[in-house]
């Protein structure tokens, strides 16, 4: 009203929207002091936008009126658009504070002692199928503290099975660990001394051994993991009364936590036991080990520098006689007789050994046996055929015999070839390998890879049955593992049997310093969201009608 004609023409254009739109629009109106708000006002106000050449336009959406029911109106939307969340945080809000002011209860200071006892027996039968049921999955409609939208309890237990510790399994390298060289050196190992014709069952079981003791870890591993989640569980399964009894909860959680701890220690043992019985026994007559497939070659045709199998006919060897032909003729000239087991003896380490077993444990020289001097034309009998070591004579003789068990047990005399120095560890990866060892390695590749696929199975399957018998199910603290039907019972049994006692009733039962004063802000706050809850279905009758 204070606005000359040419700013009555820029403000009219302003109200209208035309300089700057707004979503709402401008309202006009015609600034006063406080009894400027009464009828008579209102009345010019609207007399002087109407009468207005420049405001004439806009009268309609100026004053202070029309000011009021576009406030009114914006807040009634506002209110429709959000009552419905108010009304669902409302309802929410209750039924948490509810829950909290049951878990706070009534004061027990009036309460008998067999009162409070009973009280403690539906406090253990409560939690204990709470923990059942949220190990065996059966809380997804019930409202956890815990995170949503995450597996919890005996899907998480599942996924432990199949997604890790399973695929951990199948995805194990048989030949981790374990080099071709290794291979040659317990082949070598197993075969000793002697010449071998086939391969040692022994360096396949040493073998085999080797790489079955390393499932082990992960599967101790996954009783670990089994029993973390378990904890977890304990945690998510807390009662709302256990805010209010804390000596309760730490005692109640104490109990479940060393039954789990005394049911992981038989698990545990199982599962070693497991993969004992693995490598105690190895059975190659299984019929999913594919022996015969692995030691054929393509075509059917056997490996190359393979031995071929001796009939049972020709089995008996027959030693070459180490005596020469040359030798038995100068014995002959000689005039020396003996009898069968002393005649084909020859020289050397063995030929001295077997002489101690023909006279009595007693080591004879080498050579003194063969050693003749001419017999007297008048000698009586045979006897004089054998002179003793006396009448062999000499140095000669004597320096003669020194050479020869010297050449017998490995020295070599003056001037001759020596051994090289034999070093204290021998690799066979030193040396390239033969064409038999790489086709005898192949093999023993091909029969380890068949047989701890199979035992790869075999643990993939038993451990998680062990985890669940002895760790899930509580069987391990059982005296008859065969009458335990649930570690739900178990959880029961212990705290009855460890807490209902009469003189712990107080101790237990002990609320804390503020339980009281939570209870009181409790029941304020359950007030105050009622009379909300009120509120909000008058709002929407009142819309209803609109």
């Amino acid at each position: 009203d204070l606005v000359d004609s040419t700013a009555a023409d820029q403000t009219a254009a302003v109200l209208a929207g035309k300089v700057y739109p707004l979503s709402l629009g401008f309202v006009g109106v015609i600034c006063g002091h406080r009894g400027d708000l009464q009828d008579s006002a209102r009345a010019s106000e609207e007399r002087f936008f109407g009468e207005h050449p420049a405001f004439k336009a806009v009268a309609a959406q100026c004053g202070v009126r029309y000011l009021g029911r576009l406030l009114n109106r914006i807040l009634l939307e506002k209110i429709i658009e959000v009552l419905p969340g108010v009304r669902a945080q409302a309802l929410q809000m209750t039924h948490d504070v509810e829950s909290e002011l049951q878990g706070y209860g009534e004061p027990l200071d009036r309460q008998t002692s067999g009162e409070k006892g009973a009280l403690l027996l539906n406090l253990f039968a409560k939690f204990a199928g709470q923990f059942g049921d949220a190990v065996e999955g059966k809380l997804s409609n019930q409202p956890l503290e815990g995170p949503v939208g995450q597996l919890i309890g005996r899907a998480r237990i599942d996924f432990l099975f199949r997604d890790v510790f399973a695929r951990t399994v199948r995805n194990y390298d048989c030949f981790a660990g374990l080099t071709d060289d290794d291979i040659r050196t317990a082949l070598r190992n197993a075969t000793g001394p002697r010449a071998r014709l086939f391969i040692p069952e022994a360096a396949f079981e040493i073998l085999v051994r080797r790489q079955v003791a390393k499932l082990q870890a992960p599967s101790l591993q996954c009783a670990e993991l089994v029993f973390d989640e378990l904890q977890r569980v304990l945690l998510l399964s807390e009662l709302p009364e256990f805010r209010r009894f804390v000596r309760l909860r730490d005692q109640v959680f104490a109990v479940v936590r060393d039954i789990l701890r005394r049911c992981l220690d038989p698990t545990l043992t199982m599962i070693r036991d497991l993969v004992s019985i693995e490598m105690a026994y190895i059975n190659t007559s299984h019929p999913d080990f594919a022996a015969s497939g692995a030691l054929q070659r393509p075509g059917g045709s056997a490996p190359r520098d393979a031995p071929a199998a001796v009939p049972k006919s020709d089995a008996k060897v027959v030693l070459p006689d180490p005596v020469s032909a040359a030798d038995a003729t100068s014995a002959g000239d000689a005039g020396i007789t003996s009898s069968a087991s002393s005649g084909n003896l020859g020289s050397g380490i063995f030929s001295a050994l077997f002489r101690r077993q023909s006279s009595g444990g007693r080591l004879q020289r080498p050579g003194a046996e063969l050693a003749t001097t001419p017999s007297p034309p008048n000698s009586p009998g045979p006897k004089a055929r054998f002179p003793s070591r006396r009448s062999m004579g000499g140095e000669a003789d004597a320096r003669r015999a020194r050479e020869q068990a010297a050449d017998s047990f490995g020295y070599a005399p003056r001037g001759g070839p020596k051994l090289p120095h034999v070093p204290s560890t021998i690799c066979p990866s030193a040396q390239e390998p033969s064409e038999r060892e790489k086709v005898e390695v192949s093999i023993v590749k091909k029969l380890l890879e068949s047989y701890l696929t199979l035992v790869k199975k075999n643990i993939a399957d038993s451990v998680p049955k062990a985890i669940m018998f002895f760790l899930v199910s509580g069987a391990g603290i059982s005296s008859d593992p065969s009458r335990v039907s649930s570690l739900k019972d178990a959880i029961q049994s212990e705290c009855v049997t460890r807490l209902y006692k009469e003189e712990l009733y107080d101790s237990l039962l002990c609320e804390e310093g503020d339980v009281k004063t939570r209870r009181d802000t409790c029941r304020a706050r359950l007030v105050g969201l009622r009379r909300v809850l009120e509120v909000t279905e008058q709002v929407r009758d009142v819309l209803d009608t609109l």
